[in-house]
């Protein structure tokens, strides 16, 4: 599939799968050895397709908006950082090298959560999730599994 704003998205393994142009993002952790870097500028993505579906309207939303508000959502992802690694350097220790776009969603637009690399981080992963009216936390590898009732829509 071609996405008129990432470009070309593999189905695999329950996800749609490519790259998007975001390059705060990936100007950030620049001193991390990642053996999985994406290509310069851009960060992974995958977006939640679970029964093989297409891109729903509120993962449409939440990929309009990341594109579009890429310094904001930046801010808002590492202010939940700064006070967990405090004796980190965020700018270049610290670095997200894919983002989810969930099947959760709320008021029209699906949750985003950002994988988070760094050295002094936990082996098993960190995320930040964020979302423009439901707010912005951290969490484990699988954070938003921790959404509740009233941060989706059914």
């Amino acid at each position: 599939m071609v996405h008129p704003r990432l470009g070309r998205l593999t189905l695999t393994d329950g996800s749609w799968h490519g790259f998007a142009a975001l390059p705060l993002f990936a100007a950030r952790g620049q001193e991390l050895d990642w053996h999985d870097r994406p290509p310069p500028g851009t960060v992974a993505v995958s977006i939640d397709a679970y029964d093989r579906s297409p891109i729903s309207p509120q993962q449409e939303g939440a990929i309009a908006g990341l594109l579009d508000r890429e310094a904001a959502i930046l801010a808002a992802v590492w202010a939940e950082l700064a006070p967990e690694f405090p004796s980190s350097d965020l700018v270049t220790e610290v670095g997200c090298f894919e983002v989810e776009v969930s099947s959760a969603h709320l008021g029209g637009v699906a949750w985003l959560a950002f994988s988070i690399e760094g050295d002094a981080l936990t082996e098993h992963g960190f995320q930040v999730a964020y979302h423009p009216t439901g707010g912005t936390f951290w969490g484990d590898w699988e954070a938003l599994s921790g959404l509740e009732a009233h941060q989706i829509d059914e």
